[in-house]
């Protein structure tokens, strides 16, 4: 478990727009069993008491968080997000500033990945809270792997040994989060997720097998798929 010396903070990014739902409603905003993407995705977080803090990081034009029951948790602030992830990340975590430490624990999660189960937060917490560098959930690829032209043929197989996939939630170091986001904003370095900012300063996350249903909601079949398995958890 994380040292009680040190705080927990939850960051969720959830200034995106959706623009593959093809729906006029941002997708964390979206329903299914009565609740909103978002709270799915913040359940987990809510119900763990070592988390002290998170932060909800939303589009500077988000007018739905402010209605809705999330905003008045006293456990929750927000900040405001730029127009790609990891500059929503930043924006978080420079929201922190003044009361998280180099040392604290900063886990980052996608407000469309509504499917972490409390089990797998937990999971994470206790595997990386003595890692020097920290960590995310994912899962070994069991898919047949293949390396495509730009006409879509198959120029060879890639060996799946070895290879996950990457998933959230991550869990860093602030300090260490901090000064990768920053490197990588001033290196116009592109960065797909936390782990790979971390990797990019030359450390390395390690990777905790968590449930392969934590997905994340990007298109309209991935929403659908996530309505039966939501209704299945309820």
């Amino acid at each position: 478990m994380v040292q009680q010396s040190h705080q927990t903070f939850g960051i969720i990014a959830a200034a995106g727009v959706g623009q593959r739902m093809g729906s006029d409603l941002p997708k964390q905003y979206l329903s299914i069993a009565n609740r909103t993407i978002l709270e799915w995705s913040l359940d987990p977080f809510l119900h763990t008491p070592s988390i002290d803090r998170i932060v909800v990081v939303i589009a500077k034009e988000d007018r739905w968080f402010a209605e809705s029951i999330l905003s008045s948790h006293p456990k929750i602030t927000t900040a405001i997000g730029g127009a790609i992830r990891y500059q929503s990340i930043l924006s978080g975590l420079m929201s922190l500033a003044s009361i998280a430490k180099e040392n604290d624990w900063v886990i980052v999660h996608d407000a469309a990945r509504p499917n972490l189960t409390n089990e797998d937060l937990d999971k994470l917490i206790k595997q990386i809270g003595n890692h020097s560098t920290g960590g995310l959930l994912g899962m070994p690829s069991s898919d047949s792997l293949k390396k495509v032209n730009e006409h879509n043929l198959i120029e060879n197989n890639v060996p799946r040994d070895g290879i996950w996939r990457a998933f959230a939630p991550q869990m860093f170091r602030y300090g260490l989060l901090l000064s990768s986001h920053q490197k990588c904003l001033d290196d116009n370095y592109p960065v797909t997720d936390e782990s790979s900012a971390i990797a990019y300063l030359g450390h390395q996350p390690l990777m905790v097998e968590g449930r392969s249903d934590n997905i994340k909601v990007t298109t309209p079949e991935d929403y659908h798929l996530m309505c039966t398995i939501l209704n299945t958890r309820k």
